[in-house]
């Protein structure tokens, strides 16, 4: 019998050693901080996934991108053309396929993102604190495989979607 399954536990003790409910807890909660994080860049968490995702697939189509992150592509395009408005991204002509758009970020858009990763580091270092260098490499091992065993992809965030 696990401690999860003590029948001397109350609910609450019981709540309070299951995974499930610990990663849902800390998961919302780091959800909630990081995208007050992402604020004053004027990004919301899922257009910070997409632009990393642009920046490190230079070059991919609009079309490719949609299909690849799951998303409609009706959403891509609104997506991009937020980006392409702000100045932080731009669409080229494939040079091996004329009727499609290659994505390629602006010299902006390479400063927004590297303004994203120092807050997403300040922020995984301020949210991983209590851990040793150790503990948090296992931490980060560990959820890869519960990630890789759920087939959830690690290249998409969860909001894109929605």
């Amino acid at each position: 019998m696990t401690a999860a399954q003590t029948p001397a536990q109350t609910p609450a003790e019981a709540l309070a050693s299951s995974p499930a409910f610990l990663l849902a807890k800390v998961g919302a909660d780091s959800s909630r901080r990081y995208k007050r994080r992402l604020e004053p860049l004027g990004l919301e968490p899922q257009q910070a996934a997409l632009l990393r995702y642009i920046a490190s697939a230079v070059g991919l189509s609009q079309q490719a991108l949609a299909d690849h992150l799951g998303l409609a592509r009706s959403r891509m395009v609104v997506l991009i053309d937020e980006f392409e408005q702000r100045g932080l991204v731009v669409r080229r002509r494939s040079p091996s396929d004329r009727r499609a758009y290659a994505l390629h970020l602006t010299g902006e858009g390479r400063e927004l993102l590297d303004a994203v990763l120092r807050v997403s580091r300040s922020y995984a270092d301020e949210l991983c604190a209590p851990l040793s260098d150790d503990e948090r490499t296992e931490l980060v091992a560990l959820l890869q495989r519960l990630a890789g065993q759920q087939d959830i992809p690690l290249d998409v965030h969860p909001g894109l979607a929605s």
